[in-house]
């Protein structure tokens, strides 16, 4: 695995430095390297039927991540663009047994993005439009707090290493700035299933990211 996130991690940073020499890149596309920052929000996804379910007491979860985005664009406005990042991401879900303290999972992670949309231009400075995508992620370390004293399991044999999530928001351009804002629906739980943890089987997963770059 860490050979694996290793070889990401060089290979795309090959790719954003070398970008000015890549040739020869598509007829009439445009090709900029930037960086980006972003502040995540993740949502627990709670079983409504349980005994003692309050929405009031559903919690909002953060994280955050920074990184770098290559973009690919062309005239008409359509562009895609893969980056990498590395980030930070807590979570927590309903315990097996009414009563116990939500158990939260936390993580580092490296995620590999791959959006495209369509920018409509509002004048020569700023333009607005759809995105979406798809998104790898690997956890690099994670932690488990709030487990039962009965029970005593590992990081690693209650949460899955790898996720994969689709994506879909918009992004607003302002020159050299981009600001998107998207939501994160996970594919791959993240917990194995161990049942006397959490409440019946961990839901996919829910996020929403609202991302700054900067392009040079």
């Amino acid at each position: 695995m860490r050979l694996t996130l290793s070889l990401i991690i060089s290979l795309f940073s090959y790719i954003t430095l070398s970008a000015q020499d890549l040739q020869p890149v598509p007829e009439g596309c445009v090709m900029n390297w930037g960086v980006t920052a972003a502040f995540d929000i993740n949502i627990p996804t709670t079983d409504s039927s349980r005994e003692d379910f309050d929405y009031c007491d559903v919690p909002i979860e953060y994280g955050g991540a920074a990184g770098a985005v290559l973009r690919f664009s062309w005239p008409r406005g359509w562009f895609v663009e893969p980056g990498v990042n590395v980030g930070y991401d807590y979570t927590s879900f309903d315990p097996a047994e009414i009563g116990n303290p939500r158990v939260g999972f936390g993580r580092w992670r490296v995620a590999v993005p791959v959006t495209g949309g369509y920018i409509f231009n509002i004048n020569d400075d700023v333009g607005i439009g759809p995105v979406a995508g798809v998104e790898l992620i690997c956890n690099l370390k994670s932690g488990t707090v709030g487990l039962p004293s009965t029970v005593h399991y590992s990081s690693s044999s209650l949460w899955r290493p790898v996720n994969f999530a689709f994506t879909v928001g918009f992004e607003i351009n302002m020159g050299h700035w981009a600001a998107t804002t998207q939501a994160h629906i996970g594919v791959v739980p993240y917990y194995k299933g161990a049942p006397d943890v959490i409440y019946r089987q961990a839901p996919i997963t829910a996020q929403v990211t609202v991302a700054a770059k900067y392009y040079f």
